[in-house]
């Protein structure tokens, strides 16, 4: 999600940190690689990352949730890419490797969100749901909400100036879609969002989550 920690770059003022070292990154986003408390976020994709597990003592937890079929369709695209970026584009998609890989990925999503709001009742994490939809159609209230869980307390002042470039360095620019004809799998997808809807609203009630503004799907 290289555009949300674009924003969250220019919105916080802070850099965002991550488990990993990208050296392609390092220069748009000078925390690359870093872990310490300089950064006011630290980017991971635990529990997947292949590497020694990420076990820094968080405290908090921002978690980026898209709706199912637009992740697995971002996902396949950065797969396909040939080098891990989303901002290259899809022309043409075999229809059978497409079937095959939504199946492994609609297991993959549920068990990623499983794991998220499971470590948030046990470890007892607070955290804070930020829906990508939501930086799409509301960018303002979901950054400030964002800004105000980060204990950001100038947030305001910064909004209008990270809106007029929300575009970031490393946004893909819509062209044709290539899942435009393939199979949607709308039963999977909607099972998906059950499931996802179920596990949000548990967290909000127990006063372990807030959102960027939506609650479900």
């Amino acid at each position: 999600m290289r555009h949300q920690r674009d924003m969250r770059n220019a919105h916080t003022r802070y850099y965002t940190g991550a488990i990993y070292k990208d050296p392609s990154l390092v220069d748009g986003f000078p925390g690359e690689g870093k872990q310490s408390r300089d950064c006011i976020v630290v980017k991971t994709h635990w529990p997947w990352y292949k590497g020694d597990i990420d076990n820094l003592p968080y405290k908090r937890a921002v978690l980026i949730v898209r709706e199912p079929l637009a992740a697995i369709q971002a996902e396949f695209k950065r797969h396909s890419s040939g080098h891990g970026s989303h901002t290259n584009q899809l022309l043409k998609v075999d229809p059978n490797v497409w079937h095959d890989y939504v199946e492994e990925q609609l297991q993959k999503y549920l068990k990623f969100h499983r794991f998220w709001f499971s470590l948030a009742a046990t470890s007892h994490y607070d955290m804070f749901i930020l829906f990508y939809e939501d930086l799409k159609l509301t960018p303002r209230r979901a950054l400030s909400n964002l800004g105000h869980f980060l204990g950001i307390a100038d947030y305001s002042k910064h909004l209008d100036c990270v809106l007029s470039h929300s575009e970031g360095s490393y946004h893909r620019k819509p062209t044709r879609d290539p899942f435009e004809n393939l199979e949607q799998f709308p039963l999977e997808i909607a099972g998906l969002k059950f499931h996802l809807n179920q596990m949000v609203q548990e967290c909000i009630s127990q006063g372990r989550c807030v959102t960027s503004g939506t609650t479900h799907y």
